[in-house]
């Protein structure tokens, strides 16, 4: 059974522990605080939401991938589809639509010496760094006055 959240009639806001308080008894500070949270988590929930679009680009569509995906169609032309079944399931995403950095990652370790298969191990080797059970994306952008590449930051303490 799932828990819902009850309704807050008109004219109403529930504190912090639930209980409904006419909104006449709110002080305007506190109302403003409450306005501004609101707006703030509002805004989270849309940052969040975008990161996690970028995240699965990142992871998904990264130009390994296309590589990758150009090598398996040509070599599996042909090939039974429980070979292709096989292969594919190292771009399988899980129940969070979260590619699976493991299983791509141990691509690497594979011998195969065609040149569009040793470009995309390249890309995923400069793409993903694995930090414990967690997958990263970093950013560069060439500085136009310095020539140099700089991060662009996704932490939010960094920006």
């Amino acid at each position: 059974m799932t828990k819902t959240k009850s309704a807050i009639p008109d004219g109403f806001r529930a504190d912090a522990q639930g209980r409904l308080v006419a909104e006449e008894n709110i002080k305007p500070i506190d109302a403003a605080r409450d306005a501004l949270v609101a707006e703030l988590v509002a805004d989270a929930r849309e940052l969040h939401e975008h990161m996690k679009r970028f995240k699965l680009k990142a992871f998904g569509d990264i130009a390994a991938k296309e590589l990758i995906d150009e090598c398996l169609r040509d070599w599996t032309e042909g090939a039974r589809a429980e070979l292709r079944a096989l292969i594919a399931d190292a771009f399988r995403v899980d129940q969070a639509g979260k590619i699976r950095t493991g299983s791509v990652l141990a691509l690497r370790r594979l011998d195969i010496t065609d040149e569009r298969w040793l470009r995309a191990m390249q890309a995923i080797g400069d793409a993903v760094q694995v930090v414990g059970s967690k997958s990263y994306v970093r950013a560069y952008e060439r500085n136009d006055a310095t020539g140099q590449y700089e991060a662009i930051s996704l932490d939010i303490a960094g920006v």
